[in-house]
């Protein structure tokens, strides 16, 4: 059964398997004991603005040229959404990672 959180199930055998190929956490958040729900108003710069000025400043590069993202698939996705990708085409060499294709398509 696909869609479950780090588990499948394979073919008619109905044997429980680990995902490891689901990036996730097996063990519960260590919440800190100063905790307060006032820390829940507050969301983190969904810009990267002070990380990307910062790197700007150790590699000589435009802030405006720097991409931050949570992971690699998030960036993927994000550079196969640009205009000029989807007006031009890109070329996938094979074997590589699946990623590529899906998010272009």
């Amino acid at each position: 059964m696909a869609g479950r959180s780090g588990r499948r199930v394979l073919g008619e055998t109905a044997r429980p398997v680990i995902d490891f190929s689901a990036n996730l956490n097996p063990a519960p958040p260590v919440v800190s004991p100063d905790f307060s729900f006032r820390h829940l108003a507050s969301y983190p710069d969904d810009q990267y603005i002070v990380l990307r000025d910062a790197l700007s400043g150790s590699s000589g590069r435009p802030a405006e040229e720097i991409a931050v993202g949570k992971g690699s698939i998030e960036l993927i996705r994000l550079f196969a959404w640009l205009p000029s990708l989807k007006e031009t085409g890109v070329r996938i060499p094979q074997p590589t990672f699946g990623e590529y294709e899906f998010s272009h398509a």
